[in-house]
């Protein structure tokens, strides 16, 4: 709504990101999203209240510090029925959206009417901040001088929870099935980890051009990718999935791309067609 210049819908959006966990109020002051509805007074009472608001909490509980150390994460496990240990099936890495947990995101599964292979979700590696709930995860660590450091972390423990899974069972083939910054995620590791990932389907995701740039995606080969979005996404612009589909494809990425009239989800007709897509052999 920042882009369309309505600076009340702007500052309703951008409360709900903040009750939801994305506090990070130097990135809101300064994002040129808002420029059309910075100086308009139903937007700049909501980044004032947040502001004050965030201030008030570091001044309860004191100033955060971020440290990286070792440190164990679940893997939600959804095995088909019938299992055979001895049988290759496909393997599904479903990358949940910022807020969200494996034990909420593993029931996706649900959705698909073929069930023949293997779902593991695993947990995002960072609890953003003491104020959200509990058990409620992201990938990124904006706004801190971690950020960077953090997005490489969470690469190489998603390729080494793969790969250890790979090891374990018989493995056909890998997608990466992310939504929102899961979704981002699973571009990310489409790319940078393109001979572990064979498929990636991105739903309400985007594509960070500081982290991957045209010097990763002149590497990758043979991946395939569905990127789905809502023409309505007020979370993550559906311009940022027409941004991705392009720079996927100039570098020669074969790419699907599905909208639908909605906003931040996982549609459920365009999921039957990621299913489709997903699930289908390969000529």
């Amino acid at each position: 709504m920042g882009l369309s210049g309505k600076a009340e819908l702007a500052g309703k959006y951008l409360k709900l990101a903040y009750n939801a966990g994305f506090d990070d109020t130097n990135h809101m002051q300064n994002d040129p999203d808002f420029d059309k509805v910075r100086g308009k007074k139903a937007f700049n009472e909501v980044l004032e209240e947040i502001v004050a608001d965030k201030a008030r909490k570091e001044a309860d509980t004191g100033e955060m510090m971020w440290f990286r150390g070792e440190a164990f994460f679940r893997c939600q496990m959804h095995f088909p029925k019938n299992f055979d240990p001895e049988k290759e099936y496909p393997l599904v890495v479903g990358l949940h959206g910022l807020g969200d947990a494996p034990e909420h995101y593993v029931g996706l599964k649900t959705r698909f009417q073929n069930q023949d292979f293997i779902f593991a979700v695993p947990q995002a590696a960072i609890s953003p901040s003491q104020r959200q709930l509990r058990r409620r995860y992201s990938w990124y660590l904006w706004g801190t001088d971690k950020a960077e450091e953090a997005v490489e972390m969470a690469a190489l423990y998603i390729a080494s929870t793969v790969r250890a899974i790979h090891r374990k069972y018989n493995i056909s083939e890998t997608t990466a099935l992310g939504f929102s910054q899961g979704a981002s995620y699973s571009i990310i590791m489409g790319v940078k980890y393109h001979r572990l990932f064979d498929r990636v389907a991105a739903f309400g995701g985007w594509i960070d051009p500081s982290i991957v740039t045209d010097a990763d995606l002149q590497e990758v080969e043979n991946l395939e990718v569905f990127i789905a979005h809502g023409r309505n996404d007020k979370v993550c612009p559906y311009t940022g999935a027409v941004s991705a589909v392009a720079l996927l494809e100039k570098h020669g990425i074969d790419v699907v791309f599905e909208s639908f009239d909605g906003g931040h989800k996982i549609d459920r007709e365009t999921f039957r067609k990621a299913e489709a897509w997903l699930l289908r052999d390969k000529p």
